[in-house]
This record gives C-alpha cells, sequence and structure tokens, in this order.
C-alpha cells in the first residue's frame, strides 16, 4: 500500500545524504589516520570484533578501528609481532573503492601486514 504524496514516511530515508554521511566518515578516519601516523601512535592489541573475521585495533591514544584481514595470515602475524613484544604502528593507508587499507609497520615479515580499515569502534 503506497500513500503517494501523502505517505507520512516519505522522504526519511535520504539515500543521498547516507552516502554523504559515509564520506564525512571517512574523511574524519583519514583525518585521524594522519594524525597517528605522524605521531608514531603504537598499536597495543588486536583483539576479537564483534562479529567473525572481524577485530579491533587498540592504539596507544585510546583509539580504536574496526579491521579486517587484507590477506591470509595478517591477523596471525599482527598478534605475534604484539606479543614478541615489537614495536608497531600504522605506516601508511590507502584509500580505494573497497575502503580504507592500512599497512601496519614494524610486523616481521617478507611482505607489510595490511588490514582493511572498516571504521571507528563504539563502546559495546
Amino acid at each position: 500500500m503506497s500513500w503517494g504524496e501523502d505517505d507520512p514516511g516519505a522522504g526519511w530515508w535520504d539515500e543521498g545524504g547516507e552516502a554523504e554521511a559515509a564520506a564525512q566518515l571517512l574523511d574524519a578516519v583519514e583525518r585521524a589516520l594522519r594524525s597517528l601516523i605522524g605521531r608514531g601512535v603504537p598499536i597495543r592489541s588486536l583483539t576479537p570484533g564483534p562479529v567473525q573475521g572481524v577485530a579491533r585495533l587498540h592504539l596507544a591514544d585510546s583509539t580504536v578501528f574496526l579491521v579486517t584481514s587484507a590477506g591470509g595470515a595478517h591477523f596471525g602475524r599482527v598478534v605475534r609481532a604484539i606479543f614478541g613484544h615489537h614495536s608497531l604502528t600504522i605506516s601508511t593507508w590507502e584509500r580505494s573503492t573497497d575502503g580504507l587499507r592500512i599497512t601496519l609497520g614494524g610486523v616481521p615479515g617478507r611482505e607489510p601486514a595490511q588490514l582493511w580499515l572498516l571504521g571507528p569502534d563504539q563502546p559495546d
């Protein structure tokens, strides 16, 4: 059933507004990344996230991001490096059509450890 122009719910869902909000969030995350990289804020831990395949990346300044692995064993390599007392930081990030991919510095291995940054975490 449609109410037509008199629909009381018409206009409450604005897809253009959703895209704008997503772009603003991405811009805010990039500003935070610039600051974190510039200050050299270390990574403290990688803990399980709210759903399978997602983790929480905790930084020393209390910043927490939700991330997924950009490759096979990247989560494992990061956890091993943290427990091995390596100094880990976010070294670079790249914005693509798939999202924000961050590269971590200080993780041993031939290839850099990369994670997809989904966004900031919020309290449970």
